[in-house]
């Protein structure tokens, strides 16, 4: 930062410089930050919570559509995958909003379940047999499975490093 001192007029050129060499001190003003609302990314991440359970839910419908599953293996996954993909993101904008520590915990254990359960779609789909499995199938849980790391990435390191997470999240 370049700054004229008004005591001497002397040219500071270095950006650490907070005094002149007169003796002058310059006033830093620290920028304030209102952490007591949500901002920043956090407005992408409920974002995320609100669309997830609407994609989701069209996924589970379509589904779906011919009936629930008579196999009781295959009602429970649709089952346990309603409640991951559609009550757990509800359940995560209510924290979100209200402001509650246990969001953080939560939202990291939500994307590792998420990237696991991807992985266990990609490799039940591979195992499968070739006239059962087409290649359409295969590519999508491959991206599923890229989808669900780039989201671990991203979101964890966020929400474990994030200033203003912390200080969000305070209830």
């Amino acid at each position: 930062m370049t700054w004229i001192c008004p005591k001497c007029n002397a040219n500071e050129i270095d950006e650490a410089t907070v005094r002149c060499t007169c003796g002058y001190e310059l006033e830093v003003q620290a920028e304030v930050v209102d952490y007591q609302n949500i901002g920043g990314a956090l407005y992408l991440v409920l974002a995320g919570l609100i669309l997830s359970p609407l994609i989701n839910l069209g996924s589970l419908m379509d589904q779906t559509k011919n009936g629930l599953p008579k196999v009781p293996l295959e009602l429970f996954i649709v089952l346990i995958s309603f409640s991951f993909y559609v009550i757990l993101p509800a359940l995560m904008i209510v924290l979100l909003l209200k402001r509650k520590r246990i969001l953080r915990p939560t939202i990291i254990i939500f994307y590792i379940l998420n990237l696991l359960s991807s992985l266990f779609v990609y490799f039940a789909v591979k195992s499968m047999p070739p006239p059962e499995v087409s290649q359409d199938a295969l590519t999508n849980s491959k991206s599923g499975v890229l989808v669900a790391i780039i989201g671990c990435a991203v979101w964890i390191t966020y929400f474990l490093k994030s200033e203003r997470v912390r200080r969000t999240l305070t209830r």
